[in-house]
């Protein structure tokens, strides 16, 4: 797409912010930016713009010609710098199991790893570790940090962390938590379950089958942790929901991330099994899920042949 075709919203952004790009502009003639006119508008706007500007209207200009194109390169690695910066600062030592991730137009970084812990001599305690910093155009870089102690382990199909609309850090990883519910006689209950965590929040992640006249069926992903390739399929689906209740069903969250399976692309060998330490689950192969699960399932795949 050429920068012809660009959103008619991109431009009227860019008018609101012109009055803002020409103060920049006075800053960088002082500083002897050796850009031509046009150049250092250009070049302030999307410095300072980052927030009107989504990363596909970046792509397209730089499409537009080699100098556009040596411009974006220019400000994506002034930004990858910036951020490189930051990290160093920040001295930390991350763990032989992180994985790192940049926003692809360089306007920022995350970073997870777990980090165990002994207890008693026989149990092993893990946290997850989330670390994000943001490229906001002028503004200082102000890294995020997390430590979530309720993390178990990583999921059997290794998924990578990733940012999401919003630009928040997300991975997904099976998580048990020990709680106080008031509707139990016992002083605590544990639940375990595949959860989305952020650096502001965790959701646990649900399967919807939408049925006529009646609620839809919700299947929470833990079912699916022995079956790397179908929870693979399902993480990976586009347009999941967020909703809010009460209180999820015998946990303490109060939101839930919803995959549709009608969005859901399965794989050919989607069927296929790999046990999973601590899963806490009977079956052993794709045939001990239950019936109305196996049925979905294959109503949905059969869809996608058709």
């Amino acid at each position: 797409m050429g920068f012809k075709k660009l959103n008619e919203n991109f431009f009227m952004q860019s008018i609101l912010c012109l009055s803002v790009l020409l103060s920049y502009a006075a800053q960088a003639m002082d500083q002897q930016i050796m850009l031509q006119p046009q150049a250092v508008v250009w070049n302030l706007f999307f410095t300072h713009a980052r927030d009107i500007l989504p990363y596909d209207d970046e792509h397209s200009f730089a499409q537009t010609s080699r100098n556009n194109c040596v411009l974006i390169y220019e400000i994506q690695g002034k930004r990858k710098a910036s951020i490189s910066n930051v990290i160093t600062k920040q001295g930390i030592d991350f763990q032989d199991n992180a994985q790192f991730v940049y926003h692809r137009s360089w306007r920022a970084f995350g970073a997870v790893d777990i980090l165990s812990e002994e207890i008693d001599n026989s149990e092993v305690s893990n946290r997850l570790r989330m670390f994000s910093c943001i490229s906001d155009g002028n503004q200082p870089i102000i890294p995020k940090i997390i430590f979530w102690n309720n993390f178990q382990a990583k999921l059997s199909h290794n998924p990578s962390p990733f940012f999401n609309k919003n630009n928040e850090l997300c991975f997904h990883g099976f998580v048990k938590n020990v709680y106080r519910d008031p509707g139990f006689r016992l002083d605590s209950a544990i639940w375990k379950g595949v959860v989305e965590s952020t650096i502001s929040e965790q959701l646990p992640c649900e399967l919807l089958s939408f049925r006529q006249n009646i609620e839809p069926l919700r299947i929470q992903l833990v079912e699916f942790l022995k079956f790397p390739v179908l929870l693979k399929n399902i993480l990976d689906s586009h347009d999941a929901t967020v909703r809010n209740f009460d209180n999820y069903p015998f946990s303490p969250f109060s939101k839930c991330k919803s995959y549709d399976i009608d969005k859901v692309w399965l794989s050919d060998n989607y069927k296929i099994f790999q046990e999973y330490p601590d899963a806490g689950l009977d079956p052993k192969s794709f045939n001990d899920l239950t019936q109305t699960i196996r049925n979905i399932l294959a109503r949905r795949y059969k869809q996608q042949k058709e």
